[in-house]
Parts: C-alpha cells; structure tokens; sequence
C-alpha cells in the first residue's frame, strides 16, 4: 500500500470517525489555497504590468491635460478675439481714411498752387506778349 493510503485506512480504523472528513476539507482547501495563490500571483503580475504602463504614458497624459486646459482658456472667451479683430478692423479703416483724407488735402493744395502758378504765368506771358512779338 502506498503510503497517502496507508494513512486514510489507518485515520479511518483508528481515529475519530470525523477525522477522514477534516482530512478530506483540509484536502480541498489546500488545493483552494494554491489556486488563490496562482490567481494572486497572476494578479499581481499584472498590475505590476498596467503600473509600468501608466508610467510611461504619465507625461502624454499630463501634456494631454494641459492642453486641454489651454484649449479651455481660449474658448471660454469666444466672443473676445472677434471683437479684437472688429477693433482692428475699425482701427485700420480709421487710418485708412485718415491719410485718405490728408492725401485730399494736400492734392486740393497742390491744385490751388498749381492754379495759381497757371494764372502767374498766363499774366507773365500777357505783360510779355508785347516783348514776343517784337522778337519775332
């Protein structure tokens, strides 16, 4: 007889009659016990494995995050950029009509001038007119 037989005969001829039944729940409980250990071991090892993987991504996610807080920022005030860029549309118009109305006047100056220079020399060539014709 081997002896894990030898063992039970013996338990069941000589000892208390519940002492086959702890033996037997002793029995399955060790089995439970070294499959909970598997399954811990197995469990661990991959949390160990996400953990590793966490960490690697860790600074894509705090980069993630920051830009979302930035995109965040600059959405929370929609109306403000496009009341930036009116302002600076009306400003360039403002400039614009500004030297539009500069260059207006310096060419109503320029015309009076030239005006003027026209008629001195239409008198000029009347006091002259004389002194031509006699050159002639």
């Amino acid at each position: 007889m081997s002896p894990p037989l030898t063992l039970k005969e013996t338990m069941r001829a000589a000892g208390d009659p519940r002492l086959t039944e702890w033996h037997q729940k002793l029995v399955t409980k060790g089995i439970e016990k070294k499959a909970l250990d598997e399954k811990l071991n197995t469990d661990i090892a991959r949390r160990d494995q996400v953990k590793t993987q966490m960490d690697k991504i860790q600074p894509d996610v705090e980069q993630f995050e920051t830009r979302q807080e930035k995109e965040k920022e600059v959405s929370s005030a929609p109306n403000a950029w496009p009341s930036l860029m009116k302002q600076k549309e009306i400003l360039e118009v403002m400039v614009l009509a500004a030297k539009t109305s500069k260059v207006k006047q310096n060419h109503l100056v320029i015309l009076t001038e030239r005006n003027e220079r026209s008629d001195e020399k239409k008198a000029l060539q009347k006091r002259n007119d004389p002194l031509a014709r006699l050159l002639k």
